[in-house]
């Protein structure tokens, strides 16, 4: 059956998709924005000069930004599963969304899968609904270990930190302590 030109106005009244997808794009874009501009900022051997890195997906980013910021950090092939570096540690960048629950409830959290992770999690997110602040965390294997995914949980009116979920017990202040550096 073809839609006639009054079903497709009401289709287009209803649901104003442009408006949906340029807040997602302008969401992600301002997450890379900070990530892209670290790099530039650390690379001073000049390794990612030739390359429009804001065409790369940001998680791509966050685990290249990492071993600029602590040399220390040994990279593997980035396809190897389980691991991003050669110290068995994980990087790995979200963003915020809204989120129903099972108990109709809606709320603002950032979910990060971690049912491959064989060694420590080092974690940016991003929250970009309310408040467009950037958050790290440094979790232990131990603690993601028996999980399948975890989520960081924000204040669905001010965007805050929901504290009490027991991740937010594993953010640091900086990047540098994301990346290990002491």
């Amino acid at each position: 059956m073809l839609l006639g030109e009054p079903e497709l106005e009401d289709i287009k009244n209803r649901i104003d998709f442009s408006k949906v997808f340029k807040e997602k794009y302008n969401k992600s874009i301002a997450s890379k924005k900070v990530v892209v501009n670290m790099i530039k900022e650390l690379d001073t051997n000049g390794i990612f000069e030739n390359y429009d890195l804001m065409i790369m997906e940001t998680g791509f980013l966050f685990e290249m930004l990492l071993p600029l910021i602590n040399m220390d950090l040994n990279i593997t092939p980035i396809n190897c599963k389980g691991h991003d570096y050669v110290d068995v540690i994980t990087a790995k960048k979200s963003e915020s969304k809204f989120r129903t629950a099972k108990t109709k409830r809606t709320n603002i959290s950032a979910m990060i899968p971690c049912c491959t992770i064989e060694g420590d999690l080092r974690v940016m997110v991003y929250e970009g609904d309310v408040t467009n602040e950037h958050y790290f965390f440094l979790i232990p294997y131990e603690e993601v270990k028996p999980m399948r995914y975890i989520e960081i949980p924000f204040n669905l009116k001010t965007g805050e930190p929901y504290r009490k979920n027991r991740w937010w017990g594993y953010e640091v202040k900086t990047l540098k302590e994301a990346a290990g550096v002491k």
